[in-house]
């Protein structure tokens, strides 16, 4: 990029853009790379808001990857998310939203009203967090209070959702701004009861089957749905959307958007590109090209009266 004749692929694993911006940059080597003129900053794990991916110039211009709203910030991006999806009558699991507060004063009310609305079985999951961390399945009462004080542990916010019977789970990956493209869909097939963090990384077990075996009409149902959820929440540049396919019924729910989806060349997002025909490498140039063209956009607005 820019005056850069070498692209950097590795960093160490806390870099402050204080450090760096403007100046000399090295290789691992001591080579020097010259200036840095714009940074691809990745963040993920506990704590971190929707908007974590995007492009930085050393100028101070920003250009998001991922939904650009800070108003997400504050209100929980996993449950704004969904509340957007259901304005636009999209099939939805029947939920129930846990504030932690609520949970530590009065436990055997929102039991009730748990129960009560949705039954069990439930899946319990803090409201944003990735990599299914702090997920749990409650098939009963006793279940149900430890997975949701095991959610408590991750986010003040925790998501309670009917479970969906013999559901698959369908993914697909979004690529674009204001005109997006649905990559093919992507089946998950666990190793363990559902798609836990050990089914993701420890067992070992588990694959995907890229295309999904499903057939041409729920492809197309897929595809057209994953554009209509990223259009839904205004989304730019990625996401990757979950599905969860009833296998008695062949309803097709959406289960999240993830806009800042893992992104190594063995992630499913690039693995999703990849199968439709677009390499890791001609990816992250459309991605950084999205960036760019959001940005340009927004210069054009005002910022003052």
């Amino acid at each position: 990029m820019g005056a850069m004749s070498r692209s950097v692929t590795q960093a160490p694993p806390i870099l402050h853009l204080s450090a760096v911006v403007g100046r000399p940059l090295r290789d691992a080597d001591g080579e020097r790379l010259g200036r840095v003129e714009d940074l691809i900053v990745r963040l993920g794990g506990a704590g971190y808001p929707p908007i974590t991916g995007f492009l930085v110039n050393v100028a101070g211009r920003t250009s998001f990857l991922g939904v650009d709203r800070v108003s997400e910030i504050g209100t929980g991006g996993v449950v704004m998310r969904k509340a957007k999806l259901d304005l636009r009558h999209f099939e939805r699991r029947a939920e129930e939203v846990l504030l932690k507060r609520d949970w530590q004063r009065d436990q055997r009310a929102l039991m009730h009203t748990v129960v009560a609305r949705l039954g069990f079985p439930v899946f319990v999951k803090p409201a944003n967090l990735g990599s299914s961390v702090g997920i749990s399945k409650a098939k009963h009462a006793t279940e149900l209070k430890a997975a949701i004080d095991l959610a408590a542990q991750f986010d003040r916010k925790i998501i309670v959702e009917a479970a969906v019977p013999h559901a698959r789970e369908i993914e697909c990956a979004v690529l674009g701004n204001d005109e997006p493209d649905a990559s093919v869909p992507g089946e998950i097939i666990s190793a363990r009861e559902f798609y836990d963090y050990e089914a993701k990384y420890l067992d070992g077990g588990s694959s995907e089957r890229i295309p999904a075996l499903i057939t041409e009409a729920q492809t197309e149902e897929v595809r057209t749905l994953s554009v209509a959820a990223f259009k839904a929440i205004d989304g730019a540049g990625m996401a990757r959307v979950d599905f969860l396919l009833a296998g008695d019924s062949g309803v097709l729910y959406v289960n999240e958007l993830n806009t800042i989806p893992g992104f190594t060349t063995i992630s499913m997002y690039a693995k999703l590109w990849a199968a439709s025909g677009l390499d890791y490498p001609t990816l992250l140039d459309r991605l950084i090209a999205l960036a760019l063209e959001r940005h340009a956009e927004k210069q054009q607005l005002r910022t003052s009266m």
